[in-house]
């Protein structure tokens, strides 16, 4: 993780050194990382999650990608996996920004690397037929939740919350109820599992949800409030993710090095 931080410090510091030249024709990704874990009060689990949110603000795709994962992991040896430590959406405030869910095509969801649908058992799961991954998962803005007034959210379980009955980020749209397609942990292990096998399929490890951006001002400084909700209703655990450590960090090197390059240049015309 270090090694991944210090290489995407040196290629922003990089990108501050060409000015003009890095960003002239280009389209500008800008990226908010976000992370948290918790001990479940429904499982005793220890739950852990990443909320990863990306813009693109190029006109051919103008979207924000939102990235899901599960690293959450058992207890002990003797503690199994539950329905409650599978993460059924994840809900933020936009500032009043309008997104749309993307369907066209395969849809607008795909699994994260390393991730794959699987049953309950281990064996691999699939998307009924005449379906894609997205008819699976829906967004909204116009919903009621527990955490507050003006919230969004992706969800594949509804929580009557108000929710589409259907999915709307493939097409056509299946029925969005229940645990099934739920995002389980990327430690997920069959041999100590009590999920419901009448749920099949599961996520495994994570997920990306593409939404269009329908706002020229759009930034990702409107998305806030950021909440993971685990299990199939409220009352089950719900993380509240903040800000990783090492963004901040590197975004403060950043500053420095900044302040350096600004240095070495009043230096150089004084000279």
């Amino acid at each position: 993780m270090k090694c991944s931080l210090r290489v995407l410090c040196l290629v922003a510091a990089s990108l501050a050194v060409l000015g003009p030249l890095a960003q002239t024709g280009h389209a500008t990704i800008t990226t908010s990382t976000f992370s948290g874990s918790t001990v479940s009060s429904a499982t005793g689990n220890n739950l852990a999650t990443t909320v990863t949110f990306t813009y693109n603000d190029a006109l051919a795709t103008n979207n924000l990608i939102v990235t899901v994962s599960n690293g959450s992991t058992l207890k002990d040896s003797s503690s199994k996996w539950q329905n409650a430590d599978a993460i059924g959406g994840v809900f933020f405030t936009t500032g009043g920004q309008t997104l749309t869910p993307t369907s066209a095509g395969s849809g607008g969801v795909a699994l994260t690397s390393g991730s794959s649908l699987i049953n309950s058992d281990g064996t691999a799961g699939s998307v009924p037929t005449g379906y894609v991954l997205g008819s699976e998962y829906a967004y909204d803005s116009s919903i009621s939740v527990p955490y507050g007034t003006g919230y969004s959210g992706i969800t594949t379980v509804g929580y009557g919350a108000g929710f589409p009955s259907t999915g709307n980020f493939g097409t056509p749209g299946a029925t969005i109820d229940g645990a099934d397609f739920t995002i389980l942990s990327s430690n997920y292990d069959a041999s100590k599992s009590s999920v419901n096998s009448n749920k099949d399929p599961y996520a495994k490890g994570g997920a990306a949800f593409t939404l269009s951006v329908n706002t020229g001002t759009f930034s990702l400084a409107s998305i806030g409030g950021i909440k993971v909700q685990f299990g199939t209703a409220f009352s089950d655990p719900v993380l509240t993710p903040v800000p990783e450590p090492s963004v901040i960090a590197c975004a403060g090197t950043l500053s420095l090095f900044g302040l350096g390059l600004a240095w070495r240049r009043r230096k150089a015309r004084k000279a």
